[in-house]
């Protein structure tokens, strides 16, 4: 399921995603994963990717710990801009 769209076409994908096996992988932004996070909780995830990961820079942000609330067994962050690395 690709997830993007205005409030209103969000609401009309999210119909029915609660059914088992209605979709398995779920391709959305950070920046709408903040607004509807309430909703992504409620699900059980068993992928989650998410397209543009650069701007998680930091594994101890604010918004690495929002998608660490969100019950997934699996996630994939894409990113177009090669992210910030910190090997010390």
């Amino acid at each position: 399921m690709t997830y993007f769209g205005s409030p209103k076409e969000r609401k009309i994908k999210r119909k029915g995603w609660s059914r088992l096996n209605s979709f398995h992988v779920c391709i959305t932004s950070y920046k709408i994963v903040v607004t509807d996070q309430a909703i992504f909780k409620r699900k059980k995830w068993y992928y989650m990717v998410l397209d543009e990961a650069q701007h998680i820079k930091n594994y101890k942000s604010q918004r690495w710990q929002t998608l660490l609330n969100f019950n997934a067994r699996s996630r994939l962050l894409l990113t177009g801009t090669p992210l910030q690395n910190d090997i010390s």
